[in-house]
């Protein structure tokens, strides 16, 4: 189901709890939500939907991949970027890795 997309700063600072297989809805949700944004959205998580939970989804050319619990395991070649965020207004200075690995 396409979620409204949530602007509330505090729920989006609060730290998001682990997800489990109970979460099931909550990633396609997410996954609907961003298929809905995907012309000027490449990921989110779940709590730009109002979820508290460690999930996320991204664009990878056609495809949309969920991560449930994902932990930046690698990271490389650092630059800095402006973007924006659906959640919130304007753009944004960033730090990003040109590749990271997810476990």
């Amino acid at each position: 189901m396409i979620r409204d997309i949530n602007h509330d700063v505090k729920i989006l600072s609060k730290k998001s709890t682990p997800a489990s297989k109970n979460d099931i809805a909550i990633v396609q949700d997410l996954v609907d939500t961003l298929n809905y944004h995907r012309d000027h959205c490449v990921g989110m998580a779940a709590n730009m939907i109002g979820k508290n939970k460690c999930i996320i989804a991204c664009q990878f050319g056609p495809l949309i991949v969920a991560m449930i619990n994902p932990v930046i395991t690698k990271k490389s070649q650092k630059y800095s970027t402006s973007e924006g965020c659906l959640s919130l207004t304007g753009e944004r200075e960033t730090t990003r890795f040109n590749k990271i690995e997810v476990s």
